[in-house]
């Protein structure tokens, strides 16, 4: 498996490159001329600012390094006896029952393990829990192999709304198109949707982005004025809202269902087939994920249905490039997803929005990658922690989505989640593997996603 996911962005380097440009204003020039063009524009760009012209902070990874290389051999001889049964009983505890397996392992680290996953196990059996929510699953996966699972009410299998948590699915496909170059992140979105007429005469003057749609930087609110609106030629009864900006792109951050409703409608342009084919065929069916399917009246904002188990295989195949066969999405476009937005600067201690997945940063490091997924009777959280490389995953049904409890618990989770994982990392991490140390950041020129 190749890692080459950034662990420790620096800053948010500058996205429009002369190529964007040139193809934003719509001049259509031979190949010459775009090249002299793109040469004036740097040559421009290098005279106001040499320093961001040549040292901007880059999204080149130096190396990256096996995955047999970063694990230890305890590991490696778990994997043919690893199997759901195991997880169903915790994998520490099921360590601890077997000497066999566990004597090779350092005691201390062993029962550090074991007391971070009865700590979690009890968080789950708790009553304030079990009285938030009477449905509950949860799973913890360790190198596509489930280490930790429980099921209340609610089996791996089983399908059930993912919410807001379809935004990743929808950013995963619109990725895919990135990577054959049908589209890139910087396009106007006004290119694809000629018939709004409202895009062409963004607030400010400033166009809205493929990029600024993903992460909500658009300018389109919540609750925004109608605009114009796409007609599914490929799925019946499906309209797609063309939503106005309230303010100029990259003014604030602005979460609102209608970027991926817009997100869903380009994917039908650009594809020439519904989103819910597109989504069956390109994502669905090369990971296996056959529990997980797109409701009719989807429209790229939520309404994916999906299981704990196919949850888990989707976001590693996405998080840890190369531990799924089938996965097409190069890891320098899963890169790109976790850059912070426009007008975002980076603290120490941050969250944001990336494109279609949330970041943690914790001490200047990434922490974990996550989207959550909250309505009435549906909850659902995908979560990647980074440093551990440990997959969560959980679904439920709450009894009211907006109580207390239910915040109580995503925290609580989160918290002995991450602990069990760092635990879990500590036994079976290789001792030449530093957590994310193995992948090295340079200053580069600007890399644009074409």
């Amino acid at each position: 498996m190749n890692h080459v996911l950034n662990r420790d962005f620096q800053g948010c380097p500058p996205r429009v490159g002369a190529a964007v440009y040139l193809r934003r204003k719509r001049f259509r020039l031979g190949l010459p001329a775009l090249v002299l063009g793109s040469c004036l524009i740097g040559a421009v760009a290098h005279w106001r600012n040499p320093a961001a012209a040549y040292n901007a902070p880059g999204l080149q990874a130096e190396t990256a390094i096996h995955s047999a290389a970063r694990l230890s051999s305890h590991w490696q001889q778990l994997l043919p006896v690893m199997n759901v049964a195991i997880a169903d009983q915790g994998l520490a505890r099921w360590l601890k029952g077997h000497p066999a397996r566990s004597s090779a392992l350092d005691p201390l680290a062993l029962d550090d393990f074991l007391g971070r996953e009865h700590k979690l196990s009890g968080l789950l059996q708790s009553g304030a829990v079990r009285s938030t929510f009477p449905i509950l699953g949860l799973e913890v996966h360790y190198r596509q192999r489930p280490v930790f699972t429980h099921h209340q009410g609610l089996g791996r299998a089983s399908a059930r709304p993912i919410a807001s948590v379809s935004k990743t699915f929808t950013s995963a496909a619109v990725m895919l198109l990135v990577q054959e170059h049908k589209i890139a992140l910087d396009d106007d979105i006004a290119l694809y949707f000629p018939e709004a007429r409202h895009l062409q005469r963004p607030l400010s003057g400033h166009p809205v982005t493929i990029r600024h749609l993903l992460s909500h930087t658009s300018g389109i609110s919540y609750r925004p004025a109608f605009g114009s609106a796409y007609t599914s030629p490929y799925r019946k009864h499906t309209v797609y809202p063309i939503a106005k900006q309230m303010q100029p792109v990259a003014a604030s951050f602005h979460y609102s269902n209608f970027n991926y409703y817009i997100l869903a409608a380009l994917i039908e342009k650009v594809s020439h087939q519904g989103y819910d084919q597109f989504m069956a065929e390109r994502i669905f069916a090369p990971l296996q994920l056959v529990n997980t399917s797109v409701n009719p009246a989807a429209r790229g904002a939520a309404g994916i249905s999906s299981s704990l188990a196919d949850m888990a295989v989707f976001t590693g195949a996405l998080f840890d490039p190369g531990s799924v066969s089938g996965w097409q999405l190069a890891p320098r476009y899963v890169q790109e997803m976790i850059q912070c937005p426009p007008g975002h600067v980076l603290q120490d201690e941050d969250e944001y929005y990336g494109l279609g997945i949330r970041v943690r940063r914790h001490k200047g490091h990434i922490e974990s990658l996550f989207h959550s997924g909250l309505w009435q009777g549906v909850f659902a959280e995908l979560r990647f922690f980074y440093q551990s490389e440990v997959v969560l995953v959980h679904q439920g049904v709450p009894t009211a989505f907006r109580s207390p409890g239910v915040g109580g618990y995503r925290w609580q989770s989160v918290v002995n989640a991450q602990a069990y994982a760092d635990s879990l990392q500590t036994v079976f991490a290789s001792p030449e593997f530093k957590p994310g140390e193995h992948l090295a950041i340079q200053s580069s020129a600007v890399n644009q996603m074409h």
